[in-house]
């Protein structure tokens, strides 16, 4: 298993260095420390990516099983909303000079 420092890292994944040591710091990326020097192995960060990834398709997933629709919600708030307008005006009827 070949070893991977920071820059060739940034090179292969298509990011800046800058970007790798972000990450390090976030604790986002797994690696190997050498006294001061960072290494990677490449098929752990690709695995750590994939995995990421499908966490993240599931979270997705699981937020839209569980939030209403759209388009429904409006229509039963619209409804809701009618239906309490109407509520108040037949029961509070007054005419333009404030007489029930």
């Amino acid at each position: 298993m070949k070893l991977l420092n920071v820059k060739e890292l940034a090179k292969v994944l298509n990011v800046s260095p800058g970007t790798i040591y972000y990450w390090i710091s976030r604790d986002e990326i797994p690696y190997i420390e050498f006294g001061r020097h960072k290494r990677f192995s490449l098929e752990v960060i690709l695995n750590h990516f994939a995995s990421e990834t499908e966490k993240k398709t599931l979270r997705k997933i699981n937020v839209e099983l569980y939030m209403p629709d759209e388009s429904s919600f409006t229509t039963e708030y619209r409804q809701e909303q009618a239906d309490e307008s109407g509520a108040k005006t037949s029961s509070n009827k007054e005419d333009s000079y404030g007489n029930n």
